[in-house]
């Protein structure tokens, strides 16, 4: 992801099984992240395979394009490892769900864009 882009914008292939992070550092102090869900509301095809909270603090490091790295900070941010997908050229909304430690719950819209083709067609 380059530093212009969007935290909410996913780029994948339809073959690849890709994990991407999703930062909620904008939290309020002292809340932290309790569960997750995320659907792909308008693709049957992308599969979320797996959601769950960071539990240490990580330190994603950009590539060597000029951005600063990212911390994801333990409960406060959640990896979602997407495969398959609908390669359209169009943006499908992945909507991420996650409950709070102050018992409020909250949603983000991320945009996942599909590309390639699969073999055969």
């Amino acid at each position: 992801m380059s530093c212009g882009e969007s935290d909410n914008v996913l780029c994948k292939h339809v073959l690849a099984e890709k994990t991407f992070y999703v930062d909620l550092n904008k939290l309020p102090i002292g809340v932290t992240v309790v569960s997750a869900t995320a659907q792909a509301a308008e693709d049957a095809a992308l599969v979320v395979e797996t959601i769950e909270v960071v539990v240490a603090d990580t330190t994603i490091e950009s590539a060597t394009n000029g951005c600063q790295d990212t911390v994801l900070y333990a409960d406060r941010a959640l990896l979602v490892k997407l495969s398959g997908g609908t390669p359209t050229g169009e943006e499908t909304p992945l909507v991420v769900t996650w409950t709070q430690s102050d018992g409020d719950v909250d949603s983000m819209d991320c945009r996942v864009l599909i590309t390639g083709s699969e073999p055969g067609t």
